[in-house]
């Protein structure tokens, strides 16, 4: 019993998580775009991929793979905005 529930704990923390990301990685589309700078937390890039999970960075040091959940709970900052509009 005890190692059922062992388990199935770990199951559904597994699986908030990923639940997390992939509900970040919606709201990541919706604001974001592949080719947009962006700057969240220590970590600042291009924007490469978007994927199911994750936020794919061109950073200055190669690439940075971001849980997408993180643009749900820190602040994200889009660079160069108006180099965007031009």
């Amino acid at each position: 019993g005890m190692v059922g529930a062992g388990i199935a704990l770990s199951f559904g923390l597994g699986a908030r998580l990923q639940v997390s990301n992939l509900l970040g990685a919606r709201e990541v589309r919706e604001h974001y775009s592949p080719g947009q700078r962006v700057r969240i937390g220590q970590w600042e890039g291009t924007i490469l991929d978007i994927t199911p999970r994750t936020v794919v960075l061109d950073g200055p040091d190669g690439q940075i793979r971001i849980p997408a959940r993180l643009f749900s709970e820190q602040v994200s900052v889009l660079l160069n905005r108006e180099e965007d509009d031009a």
